[in-house]
């Protein structure tokens, strides 16, 4: 048992600093040993630790397999934190594959165990995983009340693995905050805008404080530390700083390979193709957008997929002329990312697209009666 025990403390310090795959030995090990003595609570225990590192890797169907059972072990022995545990990482699963209300379903149970046992790790982790689905969902002011909660319990525990990812959800939500702003003032027809008012410059100012905030923290997840990279160069992008936006997504994806971070690194991909169609580097660029779109498609992550298919499907109008094949496929990527993000309940994503698809759609013209007349 003690064998056991180890490999499970050096799978979770590996899986940590992203050794993805040396992780995953050291738990499958750990796994073995406890099914060999029927050690049911440890069985759960490991399978959630193997169920999060298959969420880092992109496995989706290896980690709702792990997971599963992890909750199935837990339920039945009355274990609360490994309950609590188990809804948080099946309410990120439930985020990877779009489904949004579901995965704030998940977040919630786990929250609610989680306040009985008085653990404030997961109590702040799963306030910050629904500050994101509330966000996605155009619930902004309870997305402020769930982050303001993670900021607060992770700063009076002074633990940086919280600390960090509440950081990067501050980023991110000031993010998509900035962006319908954006969208709501523009009606121009550029792919990338500047921001088009203070409000905007404002938000992006203060993401921009958050995520560096966190590349400053020792001890940071090497998952968080590859988001918060990409926030910083989102917002750089934003700000139409290309040059820096450029130089941070390279870092990212470099990362993001390095670490084995399948789905940050299809979101990175995205990203480059917005810049590189910037630069004037259209091929490039579309490798990129087709690289994400199929990664986000094999994973089963429809909302993120569906974000690709927004940016890459404006990218395609912009660059071709009406009645051109390459314009007609940016409309039916446009059409196919707003029947997604209705069936994500992505409301945010929607209101933007919205109106993205209301700039570029020609209204029908509706056909008046002839008079007898011109009948005749």
């Amino acid at each position: 048992m003690d064998l056991g025990q180890t490999h499970t403390l050096l799978g979770k310090v590996a899986a940590t600093i992203g050794q993805s795959s040396s992780a995953l030995d050291h738990l499958n090990t750990a796994l073995t040993i406890f099914e060999q003595y029927d050690r049911q609570r440890e069985i759960a225990l490991v399978c959630g630790d193997i169920g999060d590192v298959h969420l880092r890797k992109g496995e989706h169907a290896l980690a709702q397999a792990a997971l599963r059972r992890s909750l199935s072990i837990a339920e039945r022995i009355g274990d609360a934190s490994i309950m609590s545990v188990a809804f948080g990482n099946l309410g990120i699963l439930a985020t990877r594959f779009g489904d949004l209300p579901e995965a704030e379903a998940y977040f919630n149970r786990g929250l609610v165990l989680a306040e009985q046992i008085n653990d404030p790790v997961y109590m702040s982790l799963c306030h910050a995983y629904l500050t994101t689905i509330m966000q996605d969902q155009g619930k902004i002011n309870e997305a402020k009340l769930s982050l303001r909660q993670a900021l607060t319990i992770s700063r009076a525990m002074s633990f940086i693995p919280c600390i960090g990812i509440a950081l990067v959800v501050s980023g991110q939500l000031r993010i998509a905050q900035a962006l319908v702003v954006q969208e709501n003032y523009s009606d121009s027809r550029r792919t990338i805008k500047r921001p088009a008012s203070s409000p905007s410059m404002h938000l992006l100012r203060r993401a921009r404080i958050s995520l560096r905030r966190v590349l400053t923290l020792e001890g940071l997840e090497a998952e968080t530390r590859t988001e918060g990279l990409l926030g910083l160069a989102k917002v750089a992008l934003l700000l139409g700083e290309i040059d820096e936006a450029q130089q941070q997504a390279v870092q990212t994806i470099d990362e993001a390979q390095r670490y084995e971070q399948t789905w940050l690194l299809a979101s990175a991909q995205r990203l480059m193709g917005s810049i590189l169609t910037l630069m004037g580097r259209q091929e490039q660029a579309d490798e990129y957008f087709e690289q994400s779109l199929e990664t986000f498609h094999s994973c089963g992550m429809r909302l993120e997929w569906a974000r690709t298919l927004q940016s890459y499907g404006v990218v395609l109008l912009e660059q071709h002329s009406t009645g051109e094949s390459s314009y007609e496929q940016g409309l039916k990527y446009l059409r196919n990312a707003n029947q997604a993000f209705r069936e994500c309940n992505a409301i945010l994503d929607l209101q933007v697209i919205e109106r993205i698809l209301g700039r570029y759609t020609i209204p029908v013209p509706t056909p008046t009666r002839k008079s007898a007349r011109q009948t005749r």
